[in-house]
């Protein structure tokens, strides 16, 4: 774990980026899960308690600010597990599909928009369709790799300019 404290900014980076890329594949995947779900408004509207630009900007604030946090947990895998790259951040993300598939249910059970604005997910969003569950996985597959393949480049690029990180993998 001592390399993860050299490159926990690494990780939280990559996990920036990784939930970036997520905000417009959200958009153009939309036909495929077949309903107007949008992960910043409904971050949004959760502290806000409205819809609109200032909640969409609130929640992809957010949204950027909690991929960064799991771009942390992504790291101490990388670390613990002695690899990274775009291969073990798609595996890595398959748990994290999971857990964030019960946040979702947990939050929509105390959204304050809940059902009257947005109807309540469950469980990784099946209460709307399977499609919306495909879409999660999809999606953070998606993250997960760029989190391991931004991951692993931040870090050899640093061990090339003779800041000495470790490279894992």
């Amino acid at each position: 774990m001592n390399a993860y404290r050299e490159n926990w900014g690494s990780a939280f980076i990559a996990g920036v980026c990784g939930a970036l890329i997520m905000v417009p594949l959200l958009w153009l995947t939309q036909p495929i899960e077949q309903t107007r779900m949008d992960i910043c408004l409904f971050l949004g509207s959760l502290l806000t308690g409205q819809t609109g630009n200032a909640s969409w900007m609130i929640g992809l604030g957010m949204h950027l600010l909690i991929g960064g946090i799991v771009g942390l947990v992504y790291g101490m895998v990388f670390e613990w597990w002695g690899d990274s790259d775009w291969l073990p951040g798609l595996i890595v993300s398959i748990p994290h599909s999971l857990v964030a598939g019960l946040a979702l249910w947990f939050v929509g059970s105390i959204h304050p928009l809940m059902p009257e604005m947005f109807p309540e997910p469950g469980f990784l969003g099946l209460s709307f369709s399977w499609r919306i569950a495909l879409h999660l996985f999809m999606l953070n597959a998606v993250y997960g790799a760029v989190v391991g393949g931004i991951y692993r480049v931040r870090a050899e690029h640093a061990n090339y300019h003779g800041f000495h990180r470790p490279v894992v993998g």
